[in-house]
């Protein structure tokens, strides 16, 4: 492995390990919180910011929640497959199995933890998504006007009309 691609794995590493296990959860009307949503029902969503404080969201104040993990758990999978691509292409089998460990084996914890954390995340959050999910499709079925299909005549065929050179004798 050169030295370009261990900085580029190792800044990958890094720049990824700094992101945080908190969803950011959009308001229409204040500023972005941050926080772990830890359940959630049909109307509210409950999440815990900081070390004690948990309140209730309604579904008024929620636009939308960026769900932690899915950062990670794509580029665990990428430097999975960037260590995997490594080990392949070297004849040496000693050199190999260092950059499959070097590269693969954190590839793997980082997408091992991003998913587990986004799973964590999305299912805490289901039952207040469901509900958005099922509105958001049932005003877009009401918004969309309805349109008959067309309708064709093939009653009379279409004329013929043969063009092309004459012939004289």
């Amino acid at each position: 492995m050169t030295t370009f691609q261990k900085a580029v794995v190792f800044t990958l590493m890094f720049s990824v390990s700094g992101c945080s296990s908190e969803a950011t959860i959009l308001r229409p009307s204040a500023t972005p919180l941050s926080g772990k949503i830890m359940s959630s029902d049909a109307e509210h969503l409950l999440v815990k910011h900081g070390e004690v404080s948990s309140f209730a969201l309604e579904r008024e104040e929620v636009q939308s929640i960026d769900h932690p993990g899915n950062v990670v758990a794509v580029t665990g999978v990428c430097l999975l497959a960037l260590g995997a691509m490594l080990a392949g292409s070297k004849d040496d089998r000693t050199e190999a199995q260092v950059n499959l460990a070097m590269v693969s084996a954190p590839g793997l914890a980082m997408a091992i933890w991003g998913a587990l954390t986004y799973s964590r995340s999305k299912n805490a959050a289901h039952a207040f998504e469901d509900r958005t999910e099922k509105e958001k499709k049932k005003k877009d079925d009401e918004d969309r006007p309805f349109l008959p299909a067309p309708t064709w005549n093939f009653t009379q065929p279409p004329q013929a009309t043969v063009r092309g050179p004459t012939v004289r004798q």
